[in-house]
């Protein structure tokens, strides 16, 4: 996968900073686009997917598909009262 390459040569390069070099890591969010969705499905796919990486720790990769982000956001929205 190109994430992980992309997350293997961050964490292998050394930055030079003042008078030593440092170590850098990168998290990366992945998604895929599917037939039919739109462009900001993809953006929003992504960003939920950045977050899963930053939320398991530093130097990860997460992938989300549109759909499992779609999903996720209506079981996190508020439920509505019944109306009687």
């Amino acid at each position: 996968m190109v994430a992980e390459r992309l997350r293997e040569t961050v964490e292998s390069t050394k930055v030079p900073w003042k008078d030593t070099e440092i170590g850098v890591t990168v998290s990366i969010g992945v998604a895929y686009w599917e037939p039919g969705l739109l462009p900001d499905d993809l953006i929003e796919a992504s960003d939920v997917a950045l977050y899963a990486a930053k939320n398991q720790g530093r130097n990860q990769i997460a992938l989300r598909s549109t759909v499992q982000t779609q999903e996720s956001m209506r079981s996190a929205a508020p439920k509505e009262a019944p109306v009687d």
